[in-house]
């Protein structure tokens, strides 16, 4: 199932005589989520950044970007090292 797609249920009940009519097709489902597919787009220093504070903007990755909200954002940075270390902030 791709990411992003609604899950929709329905149920019926089921006795030694057989089954139900199905319930009416729930509609809000859920979605299937997973990675984020979409890079975070405009980092930028912002105003506060300095000598010994770093603040950093971007662009929400939204549920479209995503196929559910993303719930945190995880900050790497290289410690001066030109790329080749990285630790997470």
């Amino acid at each position: 199932m791709p990411i992003g797609s609604q899950i929709l249920g329905t149920i019926q009940a089921y006795n030694l005589v057989g089954p139900s009519t199905s319930s009416t097709l729930n509609t809000v489902g859920a979605v299937v989520i997973g990675a984020p597919q979409t890079a975070i787009t405009n980092l930028a220093s912002g105003s506060s950044t300095g000598p010994s504070v770093v603040e950093l903007t971007w662009d929400v990755v939204t549920s479209q970007d995503s196929g559910g909200s993303p719930v945190d954002y995880q900050v790497w940075w290289d410690q001066g090292s030109s790329g080749t270390t990285w630790s997470m902030m």
